[in-house]
């Protein structure tokens, strides 16, 4: 079990593919700096559907990420913690 220092809150399918290892990265709109030599991030997915209403999005999302959870996975898991991953810089 690790000790997690923070939380990060993504969109779907953002949090899931993080969670997954499929993407490693985020634009949050600002730096955010963690300790030397990285922490333990919980990745909470929020409940804002806009990516899941652009369908060229998703289709582009879909192409590079055939395992991608369907849109009604992908809203069930609104709200939840969906895995924690170990980052070093995010931004």
């Amino acid at each position: 079990m690790c000790t997690t220092s923070g939380q990060i809150t993504l969109q779907q399918p953002f949090a899931a593919a993080m969670a997954a290892g499929v993407s490693h990265f985020t634009r949050r709109g600002k730096a955010t700096a963690f300790a030397a030599g990285g922490e333990w991030v919980a990745i909470h997915c929020g409940s804002n559907d806009e990516h899941l209403k652009k369908p060229a999005v998703m289709a582009a999302i879909r192409k590079h990420w055939p395992e991608c959870p369907s849109d009604e996975v992908s809203t069930q898991q609104w709200l939840a913690a969906s895995g924690v991953t170990r980052s070093h810089y995010l931004c």
